[in-house]
């Protein structure tokens, strides 16, 4: 599914792609407010105990000046007609709301909504729990994994937190501006944009292990790396824009030096 802006009419038009045809059907629209701007995110589906499947989008209504509601609002995918809508972000004079999809695991989903990060319960649309931060998340994506929750802050700190109760279990410094994150062998990999650095953190205890530099895994000297990258599957690939290396994740997070170049323009 897709969330698509029809200016012209002003709806934000939600379509679903068959996977083997590309055939696109239109599946639901939000329509557009005459005053302000609505922004409607791509939605998430859970399956409920084997219920219709519910879909959830974000919104964001934002008149300059006045107010920005952020909401949820869940509706049926074999009955989009039927919604319900819940705010997720106290009103406010900036257009702060949720910006990003969320995650669903099993009967709850998490939300990163301005400085805050949200966990719904999708049975009841209750609140479990709230946490706010110094900043919001601007560049990175919230990651779930194993039952922790790892948000990278705009006040340059990766915080992990329990998912069961939005507990902090540890916060590492790291560089402004980060990637996504991911995890590989107990370990979390970023790329800080601020920096340009490779930054290595175990996953229990958020120790930084290693930060490397781009030159000490083969670029030139003096280039940065680049928020695109990945981590999974024992493998590393990083690039500077300039070329792509792939390398091996050792046991204790080191970066095996045998890079393999991954392509070059």
């Amino acid at each position: 599914m897709r969330t698509y802006y029809d200016q012209e009419n002003r709806v934000a038009r939600i379509l679903a792609f068959d996977v083997y045809s590309g055939v696109a059907r239109e599946i639901k629209t939000f329509s557009l407010p005459a005053e302000g701007r609505l922004s409607a995110r791509t939605p998430v589906a859970a399956v409920l105990d084997g219920k219709d499947t519910i879909c959830i989008s974000s919104t964001i209504h934002f008149i300059p000046n006045i107010n920005t509601r952020s909401r949820l609002i869940f509706w049926h995918l074999n009955n989009p007609s039927f919604q319900e809508t819940i705010e997720v972000y106290p009103d406010n004079l900036s257009g702060d709301g949720v910006t990003k999809q969320g995650i669903v695991d099993g009967t709850r989903s998490y939300w990163a909504a301005g400085n805050q990060v949200v966990c719904i319960d999708l049975e009841n649309r209750k609140e479990l729990w709230r946490d706010t931060f110094p900043q919001d998340m601007l560049t990175s994506r919230l990651l779930l994994d194993n039952g922790q929750l790892f948000y990278a802050c705009e006040n340059e700190v990766l915080y992990a937190l329990e998912a069961e109760n939005g507990q902090i279990r540890w916060q590492c410094p790291i560089a402004g501006t980060p990637s996504r994150v991911y995890v590989d062998k107990g370990k979390v990999f970023l790329v800080g944009g601020s920096d340009g650095k490779l930054y290595v953190i175990d996953r229990n205890s958020g120790r930084l292990l290693f930060k490397y530099q781009p030159a000490s895994l083969g670029f030139e000297n003096g280039n940065s790396f680049r928020r695109a990258f990945y981590a999974g599957d024992d493998k590393l690939i990083v690039t500077d824009y300039k070329s792509w290396r792939a390398f091996h994740i050792s046991e204790n997070g080191w970066i095996e030096m045998n890079g393999d170049n991954a392509g070059n323009r």
